[in-house]
Formats: C-alpha cells, structure tokens, sequence
C-alpha cells in the first residue's frame, strides 16, 4: 500500500511565500488602477472648467477671472469672507459651472480644507473661506474682502498658456494627491498631464508652509510660466 505524506514544513512556507507576492501583486496593481482612475476623473474636471472659462469669455466680452486674493497663493479660493467670489466662485455664481464637485480634484480628499464641504471648508459659508483644489492662474489682484472687479484679463491673451491645474500653491498639497505630476488646463481648453519631474527646480521652490506668503509669487509666477513651456 502506497502512503500518501503531507507537505512538509519547507513547502508549507514556499507556498505561504507564493501567495504572499501574488497578492502584493494584486494589491499594487489595485492601487494602481484606482490612481489612474482618479487621474482620469481629475482631469475631466478640469477641462470642465477651462470649457467653463471659455464659456464665460464669450459671455463677457472675453474675459475670463484669473484672480489672486491678496497674494497669489490666494489663486484657489471660491468665495472669499462674506461669499465674495473669487475666481470659481464667479464660474459658480454666473452658472457656468452645474455642481460644485468639479472643482475638486479626487484625489485630494487627504488634504486639509480642499476637500468639497468638508469641516473648514463649508460650501457658499458665509463666515468662512470656501477653497477649491485646484489653482487658476494668478493673474489679477483683489485686495481681502474686496468685490471682484468689473474689469478682467482677456482669455485671448492665454489660448497657449496654463489656466488651471491641481493646486500649485503648495507642494505639500499636491503631493498628497496625486504625488507624480499635475494635471494642467490651458487656454484653448485641452488638458495634459505634467510630471513633477518636467517642473524642477521650479516645483521645490514652491512654500510647503500653510500660511500665505508673499514669498511665493515669484516661485508661483516661475511655475506657471514653465507649466506655459510644457504645452
């Protein structure tokens, strides 16, 4: 009679070992694919809003509100103190925009008061700031509680520059995102995905601190014009 010996303890490991890479290969590639999902999502997101930008053009005499609050790094904000809009905020108020979520990218929902009506961040507040996570290009200064101004840059001066993209006020910020690179929108309203890599040394001069600073406006005005190179 033939007996039948079980696994010994080397093969009971081996295939222990076998199971334990394929579902490491399973799980990276899970995360993966939901990166580039989220990817993908973001930059829909963001051709939404160039096609909005667009849309406001034509119903303003070309111009478009590339706004900065106080320094450029205010260049997120929707609504200021008061619901004063600011640049997305303006897109919302006027219509051009058909929900609020477009405004934020998906893979910022781990970064602090950029995430859509999260504590801190409360849609249309009246008491509060209310932030995207995305940046539009600093281009007009508004003083801190001031009215948006009647007068705005023409959208025809930037059909080949960068008009939006995933929060350049920080690099903090973003690299809680998407880690590897941004997604930009520019002026004739087609979106590409830009490396971190393609942005040094501009990219690391960027503020990681929370607070304001006009130490950024030269690092964000350097950013900008490269992401403007990257086209």
């Amino acid at each position: 009679m033939r007996l039948h010996r079980g696994f010994s303890l080397i093969e009971l490991l081996v295939v222990v070992a076998i199971i334990a890479v394929l579902a490491g290969m399973v799980l990276v590639g899970v995360s993966t694919i939901r990166a580039l999902a989220k990817r993908s999502t973001c930059g829909n997101n963001l051709r939404q809003l160039a096609m909005a930008l667009t849309q406001f053009a034509t119903d303003r005499d070309g111009m478009v509100p590339l706004l900065y609050d106080s320094v450029k790094q205010g260049n997120y904000l929707v609504w200021d103190l008061g619901l004063r809009a600011r640049g997305w905020g303006l897109l919302y108020d006027g219509d051009f925009l058909d929900v609020p979520q477009v405004v934020y990218c998906p893979a910022a929902k781990s970064v602090t008061n950029m995430r859509y009506n999260a504590t801190g961040n409360i849609w249309r507040n009246n008491g509060t700031l209310t932030r995207a996570s995305y940046g539009i290009r600093p281009e007009q200064f508004v003083a801190i509680n001031a009215v948006a101004p009647a007068t705005l840059p023409l959208l025809r001066r930037f059909q080949n520059d960068a008009i939006a993209a995933d929060g350049c006020s920080q690099g903090n910020q973003v690299m809680a995102m998407h880690v590897d690179g941004i997604n930009v929108a520019y002026g004739d309203a087609h979106v590409r995905w830009q490396a971190l890599s393609s942005l040094a040394p501009a990219w690391h001069a960027i503020p990681t601190n929370a607070a304001w600073s006009t130490t950024y406006d030269a690092a964000g005005t350097a950013l900008w014009n490269g992401l403007d190179d990257l086209r």
